[in-house]
């Protein structure tokens, strides 16, 4: 998936509002919100694989990592990709944003801000239209329960 490597920004991120969400309710997020401009995501391939997802082929499975730039911060994220069906060129497939580096440490405020708004360890439905300069991710049956629905990715 060479597409996905470089450098996104965050265009748009959509919200839908859930009941009991307590981190909705501490952002205030109490009504469809988009976020726009939010930060950026660099992406490039993870060159010792942690295999954090287990049983899929390794053909139809890619780890990358990277940063999110957000605050005049960086932060590091590791990305597992999963493209069901490399055979017909599909361009979808499951994606999902880890925040974590081996050992221990202390995530800053910043950094919590995207786990509370849904963006880690949530699986997504990646897709990339003809033009590599868009992606897009949306949320799968998981997402209900956090909120965040799609997000819109510019590079």
């Amino acid at each position: 998936m060479n597409q996905l490597v470089g450098k996104w920004r965050i265009q748009e991120s959509t919200i839908e509002p859930r009941q009991f969400n307590p981190y909705q309710v501490e952002l205030a997020i109490s009504k469809d919100t988009v976020l726009r401009d939010l930060a950026t995501l660099t992406i490039q391939p993870a060159p010792m694989p942690n295999r954090l997802v287990q049983g899929w082929p390794s053909s139809h499975y890619t780890e990358l990592e990277g940063t999110l730039d957000y605050g005049g911060k960086s932060y590091p994220v590791y990305i597992s990709l999963v493209i069901p069906d490399e055979v017909t060129g599909a361009r979808s497939g499951v994606i999902k944003l880890w925040n974590f580096l081996p050992g221990n440490f202390e995530p800053e405020a910043e950094a919590v801000l995207f786990k509370k708004l849904g963006f880690f360890h949530t699986d997504f439905t990646l897709t990339t239209p003809s033009d590599s300069s868009v992606m897009h991710w949306r949320g799968t049956g998981q997402i209900s329960s956090i909120g965040l629905t799609h997000v819109k990715f510019i590079k």
